[in-house]
């Protein structure tokens, strides 16, 4: 089977560092308010490693279109980060199958009155915003090895995120 083609978030053994490991991060240049956005994503074959993809305001909030943790569950949420606490709403979904054996779409549909979360085309659940979320947003793509994607393991260098595609649509 060939390696997938596309941008690889790989775990790496840490160099330099406090950690034993190092993961992955990468962002946007331009900005944009509102629109369709999507990837296609191959989420790595290791527990504890959070893949995610999502959008972030200067204004303090976050629509984290899609955390994923091996081997199916899925995570959606619509953050505020303007106090210190922090306030959230979002949804989790178990998926049957394992999302690491191949690639999938995820995105979100941002209009001025609603945030649509979708997996493979499907629309899967929603938010109204009434209008409350209007600045641009960056686009981020991660990886992260943390508690709350599982038990991480002593060894988790070489595992990788693949994204085969971004798209981006405005309104």
């Amino acid at each position: 089977m060939a390696t997938p083609t596309g941008l690889e978030l790989r775990t790496l053994d840490a160099v330099k560092c406090h950690a034993k490991w190092s993961t992955g991060f990468a962002t946007s240049k331009s900005k944009q308010s509102y629109g369709f956005f999507e990837a296609s994503i191959k989420v790595a074959d290791i527990d504890g490693l959070n893949n995610a993809f999502w959008l972030v305001s200067e204004d303090a909030f976050e629509i984290d279109i899609a955390e994923v943790h091996f081997p199916n569950d899925l995570h959606m949420t619509l953050h505020n980060w303007v106090t210190t606490a922090g306030t959230g709403v979002g949804f989790d979904s178990k998926f049957s199958g394992d999302l690491s054996k191949g690639f999938h779409d995820y995105g979100v549909l941002w209009t001025p009155t609603d945030i649509v979360f979708e997996v493979d085309g499907e629309p899967v659940a929603a938010i109204a915003t009434h209008g409350a979320i209007k600045k641009p947003v960056d686009i981020r793509f991660s990886t992260a090895l943390a508690f709350f994607a599982g038990k991480i393991p002593d060894k988790p260098a070489g595992h990788a995120m693949v994204v085969r595609s971004l798209r981006v649509y405005p309104l």
